[in-house]
């Protein structure tokens, strides 16, 4: 971007502890770097020590400030440490909030902000990035879980996991510190965020040891397990401890000092508080070794004391340990395990020099991790994100996690290819995320909204799907006005949660622009094979959602086949753009064969009548009468049904040693040692709207033999041979020829080849994304 950013960057107050230091050191270099920034701080109240000596020189404002003159003044909420009423009220007021409306992007770090910078968000248009330190769910287990509050929790948790994911939605971008809570995240809300490291400032030179204390260095409470250093000093009675940081509560303070005084270790603990940034190279100088009790989202009061030579002991899982190495730069022992605590802090008074050696090598490695590099890393992303073109895709029609459609496949592997100007956030169920994450993982410019799991997901019957449709629908209509402002919405498929919420949208917000992606035609229920209800209720879900389209201001479609019906349907034709799937030629290209894969033919799909699974047996059962050996693959998933009435026929047409049913396959690889290990693919659905296994078939030398579909001949040009629709004599006597004509076979393969390298997915995704781009 060519103009600098104007940052505001915001917290819930202005107190000692690692989240407001992380703010100001950010909001400082990013002064450094150009931008304009400024701190603003939800509540005002007073500590004796706020960071006075590093904010020297930046702008601080108390949004509390412009609260009603009643409401400005914040109160303490009982049991809470740091929360107050202000914190709850404070959203409601976000219109007050004008100051931000020059700002082009906020950091909110924390999750109560984040409350309150989703609010402001929406008042004020500003997109804002959620810093997320530890998730409110998170904490309210780990450090109210045992108290009083626990009793409340059938009444809070359920509202605060409803706000913490509304502004997990809300937000334009979502980081976390490490691991940990990114996985906590992920997991509970279905939002995955990028990780960004806190630093650390790293001195010229370590300063030299005055003394070997043991060093517990932190924002304290009881829930960090203070008490964990009361035991190591009865253990260790010559050994002389440094807890230094602020306390939240002065009551637990209190409590502490009375269990030293009452063990009788006040010449051996010594309590400093508050710790300002000068007094940080004075702590280091004075410890040997600094020990956290607490498993943390990351510990960067572990960095800052590795940057000044002092080893590091802190729980494994803890982000710190994911920069750190146990048993070079400190040791990483259980949460639980007090004896491993005690075990490596004797080991490190007892070797004096390795614990040197440790601390000026974790030295090295905090470099690495300054806040300069942090805050560049911050706005490097802030400034990518708005430079993109934002596309919010509906991906909602997923079933199971048993298998996926080639129309699934398609926005998959477009995302996959997706440019850097381009952002997807992609609303999906779990199930869908699934499939999704197994395919590609998470592309950087890729995010995934899930919506919120219904009764009835990962169900087969099309009742129950039906109902995990309308409810996937309501949710998605409810979630897109939610999300950060987006430029056009795309349909993966014309199926009902898809369409009818881009509908919605668009009926109610007619600039926003959608485009849709439709495969194929349903046939009328009283042809198509299957059960005749579920086919009438396909066929009319599918006749609403046409209905739907019309609305839209782009319908990509497969070929040309498909405009005479999209005419009858009275869609203009000016609306359609062909786009068809594609396949990555070089990549099924240099996957080996595999002997134990080799077969004469390959079935590719959903085990479903209308797909063509029984004519596959008829077929199959006619080429062994001339060809005995003749082996089929059929790789797909189908109904239990449908799975035992296809074993059935197998056994009752005498084709065990010839027919082989071998599931659902995930890797996209291990298809494609299918295809390079086969002669031929058999097509044989009743209706598609492209056949994305065709291509990829092709792209292995594979001919196709077919149904004379629409899409042979436009579509696809050439590498196959077609028969009448359900005309299984005429498939079974081309796929014999192909099977024993070499010259012909040859020929076809190589045509076949030919037309795959049209497919290319580079090619299509660069088309489908110029198209976008132009909308």
């Amino acid at each position: 971007m060519h103009k600098r950013l104007k940052i505001a960057i915001l917290i819930d107050q202005l107190v000692s502890g690692g989240v407001q230091k992380a703010a100001i050191q950010e909001a400082k270099n990013l002064q450094k770097l150009g931008y304009t920034v400024a701190l603003f701080v939800l509540v005002q109240l007073t500590y004796k020590y706020q960071y006075e000596d590093i904010s020297e020189g930046l702008k601080v404002t108390y949004l509390s400030d412009h609260n009603p003159k009643l409401l400005r003044r914040a109160i303490r909420i009982p049991y809470f440490a740091f929360l107050t009423h202000l914190h709850l009220l404070n959203p409601f007021f976000a219109h007050r909030y004008k100051v931000l409306k020059k700002y082009d992007f906020i950091i909110s770090h924390g999750t109560t902000t984040c409350i309150t910078a989703a609010a402001i968000s929406r008042n004020l248009q500003i997109p804002y990035m959620a810093f997320i330190w530890d998730p409110m769910i998170f904490i309210l287990k780990k450090v109210y879980g045992k108290s009083l509050v626990r009793f409340f929790f059938p009444l809070i948790v359920p509202l605060v996991r409803y706000y913490e994911r509304s502004f997990l939605t809300t937000a334009a971008i979502v980081a976390t510190t490490s691991n940990l809570h990114k996985d906590f995240i992920k997991e509970n809300y279905g939002v995955e965020p990028i990780i960004i490291h806190p630093g650390g400032i790293s001195p010229d030179k370590i300063p030299s040891k005055t003394a070997a204390r043991i060093l517990g260095y932190t924002r304290w409470e009881m829930g960090k397990n203070p008490n964990l250093f009361i035991w190591l000093a009865k253990k260790l009675p010559r050994a002389k401890f440094l807890l230094a940081g602020y306390w939240n509560n002065p009551q637990e303070e209190k409590e502490f000092k009375l269990a030293i005084k009452n063990n009788r270790l006040e010449d051996r603990i010594e309590l400093f508080s508050p710790v300002t940034q000068r007094d940080l190279e004075k702590i280091a100088a004075r410890s040997i070794v600094w020990v956290h009790p607490n498993l943390e989202a990351f510990g960067m009061a572990g960095l800052e004391m590795a940057a000044l030579g002092v080893p590091v002991i802190i729980p494994k899982g803890s982000g710190l340990t994911e920069i750190f190495e146990d048993k070079i730069h400190g040791f990483f022992p259980s949460v639980q395990d007090k004896k491993a605590f005690l075990e490596n802090i004797r080991y490190l008074i007892n070797h004096r020099k390795t614990a040197i050696k440790m601390g000026y090598d974790a030295a090295q490695i905090a470099k690495s991790y300054t806040w300069e590099k942090h805050s560049k890393v911050v706005i490097e992303r802030i400034e990518k994100y708005l430079s993109q073109k934002k596309i919010v895709a509906i991906a909602c029609a997923f079933v199971t996690k048993r298998a996926t459609g080639g129309g699934d496949q398609f926005l998959i592997k477009l995302a996959s290819h997706a440019p850097d100007n381009f952002h997807l956030t992609v609303v999906l169920p779990k199930v869908g995320l699934f499939h999704w994450q197994k395919a590609i993982g998470t592309p950087e410019n890729v995010r995934y909204i899930v919506v919120p799991q219904t009764p009835f997901d990962n169900k087969e019957n099309p009742i129950l799907l039906f109902m995990a449709y309308l409810l996937r629908s309501l949710c998605t209509y409810l979630l897109l006005p939610k999300l950060p402002k987006y430029d056009l919405i795309h349909t993966s498929t014309d199926i009902l949660p898809d369409t009818l919420p881009a509908y919605l949208i668009k009926n109610k917000n007619p600039k926003i622009k959608w485009a849709a992606r439709f495969f194929h035609f349903i046939e009328s229920p009283t042809k198509r094979e299957g059960t005749l209800w579920v086919n009438l209720g396909s066929y009319l879900i599918q006749q609403l959602s046409l209905r739907l389209l019309k609305k839209a201001d782009v319908v990509m479609i497969n070929s040309t086949s498909l405009t005479e019906k999209f005419k009858e349907k009275d869609i203009s034709i000016s609306k359609l753009q062909i786009h068809p799937g594609g396949v990555e030629t070089q990549l099924i290209s240099n996957v080996p064969e595999k002997k134990s894969m080799a077969s004469d033919a390959l079935f590719i799909g959903r085990l479903l009548p209308h797909k063509g699974v029984f004519d596959a047996l008829e077929i199959w059962k006619e080429v062994t009468k001339i060809i005995p050996k003749a082996k089929l693959f059929m790789i797909g998933y189908g109904p239990q049904d449908v799975t035992e009435n296809i074993n059935s026929k197998i056994k009752n047409y005498k084709l065990s040693k010839n027919v082989f049913l071998t599931g659902y396959i995930h890797n996209p690889l291990q298809i494609a040692a299918y295809c390079n290990s086969s002669k031929l693919l058999l097509f044989l659905d009743h209706e598609a709207g492209f056949g994305l296994v065709i291509v990829e078939a092709m792209a292995a030398g594979l001919p196709t033999v077919a149904y004379n579909l629409p899409i042979f001949g436009n579509a696809y040009k050439r590498g196959f041979i077609t028969a009448p629709l359900r005309n299984t004599e005429k498939i079974a006597q081309i796929t014999k020829e192909l099977l024993t004509n070499e010259s012909k076979y040859k020929k076809l393969s190589q045509e076949a080849r030919t037309e795959a390298a049209r497919f290319d997915w580079g090619k299509i995704s660069r088309k489908f994304y110029d198209s976008l781009e132009s909308m």
